[in-house]
């Protein structure tokens, strides 16, 4: 499985034209609940740190998706 497959997922169900669109603050906000929508078991937790580490810019070590969705939700609400 690509590592950025979970991206191009997000991308294709919140309607952006490009996978860069994720990291703007106005889509980002967009998306935010479309990530809680999204079946945990449907990506592997490798993904879902990429989908962070891409989002934050910054290392993920989390080990749990839900912790996951909470850093790019606090991120979120930074930018």
């Amino acid at each position: 499985m690509k590592t950025d497959e979970l991206l191009e997922y997000i991308q294709t169900h919140c309607n952006l034209n490009y996978i860069s669109d994720i990291r703007n603050p106005i889509y980002l906000k967009e998306c935010l609940a479309f990530l809680y929508d999204i079946d945990k078991a449907a990506f592997t937790i490798q993904q879902w740190r990429y989908l962070c580490e891409y989002i934050t810019g910054q290392e993920c070590r989390a080990c749990d998706i839900d912790a996951i969705r909470k850093i790019i939700n606090s991120f979120c609400y930074r930018v």
